[in-house]
């Protein structure tokens, strides 16, 4: 089964001024950007992380 959640566009914005950064590809691509796991990604995507990073 291919995990399609990998590949779904993600926009990653700005805690301090609420612009976007960059638009990617994948959430893999976005979190080699932030630099951090893509879990940790999926996880403020879903919903299930209690801090922005």
């Amino acid at each position: 089964m291919r995990k399609d959640w990998l590949r779904k566009a993600v926009d990653v914005y700005s805690v301090e001024t609420d612009d976007i950064l960059g638009t990617f590809d994948s959430v893999t691509e976005a979190a080699k950007f932030i630099g951090c796991k893509a879990s940790n990604v999926t996880a403020n995507l879903k919903g299930n992380w209690k801090y922005k990073h």
